[in-house]
């Protein structure tokens, strides 16, 4: 169903890629009003910014909150998986890239991995 008109497809939306949007979405909108649920999305997260990069420990009490967290997983993930097809120069050059890779909290990055015992500075061998 989600295949082109060519390939005997009707080029329907996935739902689910569409739920995912729509609840990202909310959760973007509500964390910068002053309505009661941002307060909630506050509280759910436990940061002081309900957005965040990536998110190594996702709520289970609320659906949306749930949803938005891995969806935010799910995108900085693919992100990182398309620098491995850049050449050289454009790696040099993208600026956005850049920034972005600069930012990644390495902590919550190995936790989120499960990469736990990447994560003990005080470990010796």
């Amino acid at each position: 169903m989600k295949n082109d008109y060519s390939k005997g497809g009707m080029k329907v939306t996935d739902v689910e890629c569409l739920n995912r949007a729509l609840q990202l979405k909310q959760f973007i909108r509500a964390s910068t009003s002053k309505h009661p649920i941002s307060n909630i999305q506050l509280h759910l997260t436990s940061v002081k910014n309900c957005i965040q990069q990536e998110y190594h420990r996702i709520t289970t009490e609320e659906a949306i909150c749930r949803t938005s967290q891995e969806t935010m997983n799910i995108i900085i993930d693919h992100n990182r998986n398309e620098y491995n097809t850049l050449s050289i120069d454009k790696i040099e050059t993208d600026r956005n890239m850049i920034e972005e890779v600069a930012s990644i909290n390495i902590k919550t990055y190995l936790k989120r991995k499960g990469k736990v015992l990447h994560v003990c500075k005080d470990c010796r061998t």
